[in-house]
C-alpha cells in the first residue's frame, strides 16, 4: 500500500513544555450560569470522557450528585461521577459540552477526554518538541 500526502493547517500551537513530564496540560475555563473556574487539565486521548475534579464543580455552583450519574472505569479501578452541561473556553473556542465530576473529592485529576473535547478538534501532537497543534474541526 502506498501512503497519501496529506497537508493539514492548524490556528493554533500550544507549547506545553514545562509540564511534559506530567503530561500535556491545557488551560481551560469552565463556566456555567455566569460562575468560572481557570484550571489546567491534562489531554487523554484514551479518556471516554472529560473529568473534572469535583471542587471545580462546587465552585460553579452545581449540585453535583443532581448530573446524569456514570460509572468511570479506568486502569486503577472505577468512580462514580454525574454529567453537567458547561461551557469549555480553551484558547480561542467556546463551546457547550457535557463533563463529570467525581461524587468523591479523592479524584484529583483533570482530563480532557474524547466525548466533549477531543472530538470536537483536528489535532497534531510532536511531543519531541512538547507541541501540540489545534483547529476546531469545522475549520
Amino acid at each position: 500500500m502506498v501512503g497519501l500526502a496529506t497537508t493539514l493547517t492548524f490556528r493554533h500551537s500550544h507549547h506545553y513544555g514545562a509540564q511534559s513530564a506530567s503530561g500535556i496540560a491545557i488551560p481551560v475555563k469552565l463556566t456555567v450560569s455566569g460562575k468560572s473556574v481557570r484550571l489546567l487539565a491534562k489531554l487523554d486521548t484514551g479518556a471516554d470522557y472529560c473529568i473534572f475534579e469535583r471542587v471545580y464543580g462546587e465552585q460553579l455552583g452545581l449540585s453535583i450528585e443532581s448530573g446524569r450519574p456514570t460509572l468511570i472505569r479506568t486502569v486503577n479501578g472505577e468512580f462514580q461521577a454525574f454529567g453537567h452541561e458547561v461551557t469549555i473556553t480553551c484558547f480561542d473556542w467556546q463551546f457547550d459540552s457535557v463533563v463529570f465530576f467525581p461524587a468523591t473529592i479523592e479524584i484529583g485529576r483533570n482530563v480532557l477526554g474524547r466525548q466533549g473535547w477531543l472530538q470536537k478538534f483536528r489535532v497534531a501532537l510532536i511531543d519531541y518538541d512538547s507541541v501540540l497543534h489545534l483547529s476546531h474541526y469545522n475549520e
